[in-house]
């Protein structure tokens, strides 16, 4: 099992952000679900160790705002991420999901490194 219990993840409330949010809690992260700005101001205020947002949120500018508060990766959901059938192994550590989700950020989020 995969363990993620010194890490902090941020959701940013999309449909299905709270399905994606049990699938996490196995993982021992400490997960919080927030709008928009209330992902800005967790990550001014604490260490964040990954951010889920929407396709919808992934604007040049929110993307560059969590970038510069150090949130990395910033992970762009598409639909059905959260589906009872997605193994949360495979969104965090397959190689196609992370290059997926890299050329995601590289287009929707310059500056994510």
């Amino acid at each position: 099992m995969l363990d993620l219990s010194r890490s902090t993840l941020l959701i940013v409330d999309f449909p299905g952000a709270y399905k994606l949010r049990e699938r996490l809690l196995s993982t021992g992260a400490s997960l919080h679900v927030v709008k928009p700005a209330g992902a800005l101001i967790w990550a001014r205020c604490k260490k964040i160790h990954a951010a889920f947002i929407s396709f919808e949120d992934a604007s040049t500018r929110f993307c560059e705002q969590l970038a510069a508060l150090d949130v990395r990766p910033i992970i762009v959901t598409a639909t059905g991420v959260a589906s009872a059938s997605t193994s949360w192994r495979s969104i965090l550590a397959s190689k196609p999901a992370r290059d997926l989700a890299a050329k995601l950020i590289d287009k929707r989020c310059p500056g994510n490194f």
